[in-house]
């Protein structure tokens, strides 16, 4: 998983695991979102398991 700022196109995170669970990617968001100053806008590319 690679977080990335929109405007800057600056790495914040960058996350390697075997697998892509939601709890993963809830942990992953929480420890961007600690990085982020403002409000973040989260695009995602659709995958089955962010449902």
């Amino acid at each position: 998983m690679v977080a990335l700022d929109v405007d800057s196109r600056e790495l914040l995170a960058l996350e390697a695991s075997y697998c892509r669970s939601c709890l993963n990617t809830l942990k992953f968001i929480k420890k961007v979102l600690k990085l982020c100053l403002n409000k973040p806008k989260i695009i995602v590319d659709r995958g089955p398991w962010y449902k």
